[in-house]
């Protein structure tokens, strides 16, 4: 017997880590939603793991995670933060997913226009924030591999026929908005799009973050109450 009607999967984004979406974890755990949030292959470790790892592996840690949450739920939900949401394309082509929720999710990215907006607008702090992120930039070899999975994921929308809701911030300096409304555009399956004025691209480290996961619980709580299957 299963112990939970719905499970939900997140998955964090690319070379980031899952402390990206603690926030998001933290507000689904208090509504009483059960998680699980799978480490990406080569990340949170060293720039030698994450340079080592594969498109392939990234969609493995997500397989294996799915499999053992369907163990313990009726149902599972996938929420994509960044390429976690093209992770969760991905995931859909192979299992039955109740919802998909994607996050600030790829399509289009380097968002330059947005940078130069930024630093006109706070030059000492996204300057500082710039140089920080430079430092970090990951792997050529992780970067190629995130190239191959983005184009091997666009061609997938079209068989995402379940419930999704597409989510993006108009001052992302990553992912360009006009992603969300490609996503929008292509998928089969119903879906809601909502957009957020600010938050940037990590946008669950902002106070836009804790709007977005309200909202969120309240509709996979409407969701969950209308797919509900007992025991």
């Amino acid at each position: 017997m299963k112990k939970h009607n719905t499970g939900y999967l997140l998955i964090h984004g690319f070379s980031g880590s899952r402390r990206e979406i603690d926030s998001l974890v933290t507000k689904l755990n208090e509504c009483g939603l059960p998680t699980a949030i799978p480490l990406l292959a080569g990340h949170e470790s060293t720039r030698k793991d994450l340079a080592r790892s594969k498109y392939t592996h990234w969609i493995q840690s997500v397989l294996d995670a799915y499999v053992d949450l369907e163990k313990r739920c009726n149902n599972v939900v996938v929420i994509g933060f960044s390429m976690g949401g093209l992770l969760g394309i991905q995931l859909c082509q192979v299992h039955k997913i109740q919802a998909l929720v994607l996050i600030n999710t790829p399509i289009f990215y380097g968002n330059t226009k947005r940078v130069i907006l930024n630093l006109r607008c706070d030059f000492r702090f996204y300057v500082r924030k710039y140089l920080n992120s430079s430092a970090n930039v990951p792997p050529l070899r992780a970067i190629i591999q995130f190239v191959i999975l983005l184009h091997k994921t666009k061609s997938l929308l079209a068989n995402i026929k379940c419930t999704s809701m597409i989510i993006q911030t108009l001052d992302d300096d990553t992912v360009k908005p006009k992603s969300a409304n490609y996503l929008n555009s292509r998928i089969a399956g119903p879906k809601v799009l909502k957009t957020y004025p600010i938050g940037g691209h990590v946008v669950f480290q902002s106070e836009t973050g804790d709007k977005i996961s309200a909202e969120l619980c309240c509709f996979l709580q409407e969701l969950e109450r209308q797919n509900y299957k007992p025991n």
